[in-house]
């Protein structure tokens, strides 16, 4: 029987690419913000089935409630960090514009809702 997959939601600048890279042992791959990269959600959910046991997504948080319907069987786990730090690391590569501040505080209400969600590991 095949593992579920899983998906590792948080903001930029959280250390998603080192999750990543952790989660992806024993021939087992842990994808990277792989739901940018596909152009439908049936796309998204294909590359479990052949090729990633999991993923670690700093955009995806957005469509969270279309993941959980599309794949109601995916472990989920939300990693957070203050977007303080967040926003100072990305000012640091010109992203510093007080609509990136709003975004983030978007972003990390949607990882609220997801980490309090049942079986939702935070």
């Amino acid at each position: 029987m095949k593992n579920p997959p899983f998906i590792v939601l948080s903001l930029p600048r959280s250390r998603s690419t080192w999750v990543a890279s952790f989660l992806s042992y024993g021939g087992r791959l842990c994808g990277h913000d792989i739901a940018s990269s596909v152009g439908t959600m049936a796309e998204f959910k294909a590359l479990f089935d052949n090729h990633y046991a999991g993923t670690a997504e700093t955009g995806a948080v957005v469509g969270w409630r279309a993941i959980r319907r599309l794949m109601p069987d995916a472990r989920i786990a939300v990693v957070r960090r203050p977007i303080d730090q967040v926003y100072k690391e990305m000012a640091g590569f010109g992203c510093g514009v007080l609509a990136m501040m709003d975004e983030l505080r978007e972003r990390d209400a949607m990882l609220d809702q997801v980490a309090r969600l049942p079986g939702v590991l935070s």
